[in-house]
């Protein structure tokens, strides 16, 4: 049975409780990794010396997890393990995850040895898993043709296994949380059917009906490991902060790079309305006179970017402004803007404001955001 990724970091949190290993198998693009560590820096808060200590295992070899070199005053061949590894010889009260990485990828004799560590055995007197650490592995599935491999039973066994999927729910919950570009979040919300067009290309495609230029050039990208999904939209995410900050344009060609010309071409034309609306300093500098746009989903898309950029000085104008506006989509906008205080308190501090004393002070509109 499968289950949702943004269960991920509690179950992680379980299985370090309970001191047994993880592995989650998935779809290519879906965030198991990023769900992992997720859960890292949260135990990190309630566990002292919490440790996290990341592998790649598709490009590991035996020697990268120990090694035998001669010692020129013995004359004998001694053994020396990855020093980067939790230790039970070094550190034996060593708590954490040792993460291990598309851990199905990995070279079978590699696996061999990495099967001792994960079970906690005993390598060669010099190298052993502490107690306290447990190992959480994530892989694609074998139907997904990305270089995993069919491992031993013996290997496998030492994982309580769970396959998990991702939905577009929860992947526009997620790019909100992490605070993606507005114009990536409100192309989610506005089109979730591409979110993740995983099986459109390498499953479906055989059956897919349209044009057969645009399926030609989805086949042709697909070859190339290029699709839709949470992995490329948090890279476009990061191009947009970046060519904002160094005032560069971000070119077409990039994005269709990261999600593929048909999702990115509609992605652009998104990009372009959304550079139609007005802008934060038009609302804060004339709040009663600034458009409000009429359409719903340029309206969302006003009110997110609002939301995302205006500074804690400026909530009188935002208040002159969100009240021209229909009260569920205010309550969306606060509720952002409410969020956002609670995680950067430092630079975005709302509770001294008059108006955020007005909102919360008005038990309709206090029933309003809580049903955001």
């Amino acid at each position: 049975m499968q289950l949702h990724i943004r269960d991920i970091p509690k179950q992680v949190a379980i299985a370090y409780g309970a001191k047994t290993n993880l592995l989650i198998v998935g779809q290519p693009g879906i965030g198991k990794s990023m769900q992992v560590y997720e859960c890292v820096k949260k135990l990190r808060e309630r566990v002292e010396n919490f440790g996290y200590w990341p592998m790649d295992c598709p490009t590991m070899t035996p020697t990268d997890i120990g090694t035998f070199m001669p010692n020129m005053k013995t004359g004998m061949l001694d053994y020396f393990p990855n020093g980067t590894l939790p230790n039970a010889y070094v550190t034996p009260d060593a708590v954490g995850i040792v993460f291990q990485g598309e851990v199905l990828n990995t070279d079978p004799t590699s696996l061999k040895t990495l099967q001792k560590y994960d079970n906690g055995e005993d390598i060669n007197g010099r190298l052993r898993k502490p107690d306290g650490v447990i190992v959480v592995a994530d892989a694609n599935r074998l139907v997904d043709k990305s270089g995993a491999l069919q491992q031993s039973r013996a290997f496998m066994n030492r994982f309580e296994q769970i396959e998990a999927y991702g939905d577009a729910k929860g992947n526009i919950e997620y790019a909100e949380k992490m605070e993606f570009h507005h114009s990536v979040q409100t192309f989610l919300k506005e089109w979730p059917e591409l979110i993740d067009n995983y099986d459109d290309v390498f499953i479906n495609v055989g059956k897919k009906k349209g044009n057969s230029g645009e399926l030609s050039v989805m086949a042709e990208e697909g070859k190339r490991g290029i699709w839709s999904s949470m992995r490329g939209w948090d890279r476009i995410s990061r191009l947009e902060y970046t060519c904002e900050h160094m005032g560069a344009e971000l070119l077409p060609q990039r994005i269709i790079g990261n999600v593929g010309t048909g999702v990115g071409l509609q992605y652009n034309t998104h990009r372009s309305m959304i550079g139609k609306l007005a802008t934060v300093e038009q609302i804060v500098t004339d709040p009663k006179h600034a458009p409000v746009p009429d359409k719903a989903d340029e309206l969302y898309a006003q009110l997110v970017m609002l939301a995302m950029k205006v500074e804690a000085k400026s909530m009188r104008s935002v208040d002159i402004y969100l009240d021209r506006v229909d009260g569920d989509l205010k309550a969306m906008c606060i509720s952002r803007m409410l969020k956002r205080a609670s995680k950067h308190r430092d630079t975005f501090n709302l509770s001294p404001t008059k108006e955020y004393q007005k909102w919360m002070a008005d038990p309709q509109f206090v029933d309003l955001l809580m049903a955001r």
